[in-house]
């Protein structure tokens, strides 16, 4: 289906939305934000973690089919990287929808050091 346009013609048309747009921040518990690939966001249809429908980098936006989405974001700096999951989002037609997800100060492996009491 499309439409035409042609000179000195108006036309109406209802333009209905299918899909909806997810945008998943990461950061860490002390509020530090992850960005550019430190933290990935995966996508899923509720229930099958076989394959994602969609991959984003942390903080970029995901444009999805209305439905309920499993997803799992991926700290990306870790040797054990440790998944987080935010099960059954909903995603409705023409909604933009932010959510954040922080991982805990222990992710990282890469812990400040401690001074020693002499």
């Amino acid at each position: 289906m499309g439409l035409e346009i042609r000179e000195d013609e108006t036309r109406e048309e209802t333009v209905e939305f299918s899909s909806g747009t997810v945008v998943v921040n990461a950061q860490m518990q002390d509020g530090d934000a992850l960005a550019n690939f430190q933290a990935s966001i995966y996508y899923y249809c509720t229930g099958d973690h076989q394959q994602p429908v969609a991959f984003v980098p942390a903080g970029e936006p995901a444009v999805l089919a209305e439905r309920r989405y499993d997803v799992r974001a991926s700290f990306v700096r870790s040797h054990d990287r440790p998944d987080l999951w935010r099960r059954d989002l909903v995603v409705k037609a023409g909604q933009v929808l932010q959510e954040t997800i922080g991982f805990p100060q222990d992710a990282t492996h890469h812990r400040r050091p401690q001074r020693l009491k002499c």
